[in-house]
């Protein structure tokens, strides 16, 4: 009863709280990354719209070319077929072929840019409702099973997003024929299969759509996940390249050296100010020409042990001071801050921190050093004396006192 208490209480806290700007900015950047991925799949189905018309023109056109050749030179597959449908097979596709230039004129508009779905949805509509508006006429019922299924399939495979629409361009066809028909009381011209549904028939349209409805809809969320996955990758990297770049500003521009060396004695990275320091005009020629910092960098070889010595027992030399020399040859003073960076297994990379020129530093302790023992001797002297003097006072008064006692 505590345990939900405290959850109650917590809630009702983040409820009441106002955000943070963190939180402000994640809804934020949530919803403009939201609204880029609509506008993104929007444009998507508008280009993959346009290439679906001129695949459903090319299917039309072939089969419209396979009515003219039946006509002159009849085809054994289609003789199966009622008369009417086969001399008004052209009318059909002439309608069909008349919707598709209208369709292809409203694509290139500003309403086709805007309204894809529509668009999708009055194309989709209009080629398979003319076959059947056609044959509601003529008072017959037109189950055009592959009609349908190159309509579907082909929108499936060519335009995999908004799977509702895909849905409701199925139901509006499916609905037309079963409902109008039925309502109608038509049959179709087939002497075997007269009614205009038998279970076979829907058990074929039914899976034959999930299965379509299906594929569409997870190619539609894994195009989603994908899309918000690259963007969190960009936003990763932009903050990478900020803090790099924030990262590089630091290390160029640091009035202290800055350098990682190797275990082995070799100078990985460098700074410009360490290379100022050691005299050199570059960064890369420190790590070009130091290649032995033990015998090439300090004036005491042994220091280079002593410093490896250190970062073995302690991981760190906080104030590790030597003398080195410089290019020219020149000896100066530096103070080290390093400390050693290992693996997540615990071995040992590299050796990274930073260097001061402590040279006028160092000049300044010996002079001050050599100043006080100039003035202690200068003092020394004169104090000497006087004790000496006072000495001898003390000396030949008790000595008189001595005497005129006797």
């Amino acid at each position: 009863m505590t345990t939900f208490l405290i959850k109650l209480q917590r809630l009702w806290r983040k409820t009441l709280s106002a955000l943070t700007l963190d939180e402000i900015t994640t809804v934020y950047q949530n919803r403009s990354q939201q609204q880029e991925w609509l506008v993104n799949r929007q444009r998507f189905l508008w280009q993959r719209l346009h290439l679906w018309l001129w695949l459903v023109l090319g299917c039309l056109l072939t089969f419209t070319l396979r009515n003219v050749y039946d006509l002159f030179f009849p085809l054994r597959e289609l003789k199966a077929l009622p008369q009417v449908m086969r001399t008004q097979g052209l009318m059909i596709n002439a309608a069909m072929l008349l919707s598709l230039l209208v369709c292809f004129t409203l694509h290139k508009t500003r309403f086709g840019h805007r309204h894809p779905g529509i668009l999708f949805l009055g194309s989709s509509w209009s080629l398979s409702l003319a076959s059947q508006l056609f044959a509601t006429l003529k008072g017959f019922a037109l189950p055009d099973t592959l009609g349908w299924s190159l309509l579907f399939l082909s929108q499936a495979t060519l335009m995999p997003v908004r799977w509702t629409l895909h849905l409701v361009c199925q139901l509006g066809i499916l609905v037309y024929y079963f409902g109008v028909n039925t309502a109608l009381r038509l049959s179709t011209p087939a002497p075997y299969h007269p009614e205009i549904y038998n279970v076979t028939f829907i058990l074929y349209i039914f899976w034959f759509c999930i299965i379509c409805d299906l594929g569409v809809y997870l190619y539609d969320r894994l195009q989603r996940s994908e899309f918000y996955a690259r963007k969190e990758l960009e936003s990763a990297n932009n903050k990478l390249r900020l803090a790099e770049a924030k990262y590089r500003s630091i290390f160029e521009n640091a009035i202290e050296g800055i350098f990682q060396s190797s275990p082995d004695g070799r100078y990985i990275t460098a700074n410009p100010a360490l290379a100022r320091i050691y005299g050199y005009t570059s960064p890369e020629e420190v790590t070009e020409n130091f290649t032995d910092i033990e015998h090439q960098l300090y004036v005491d070889p042994k220091r280079r042990a002593e410093f490896v010595r250190l970062m073995e027992e302690s991981g760190l030399a906080p104030e590790f001071e030597s003398q080195i020399y410089r290019q020219d040859g020149s000896v100066v003073w530096i103070s080290e801050k390093a400390y050693a960076v290992r693996d997540e297994q615990g071995n040992l990379l590299y050796y990274e921190g930073l260097v001061e020129d402590i040279t006028q530093r160092k000049q300044a302790q010996e002079a001050l050093r050599v100043f006080f023992h100039a003035v202690s001797h200068d003092l020394r002297n004169p104090v000497l004396g006087t004790l000496l003097v006072l000495r001898n006072l003390l000396n030949d008064e008790a000595g008189g006192r001595g005497q005129g006692a006797g």
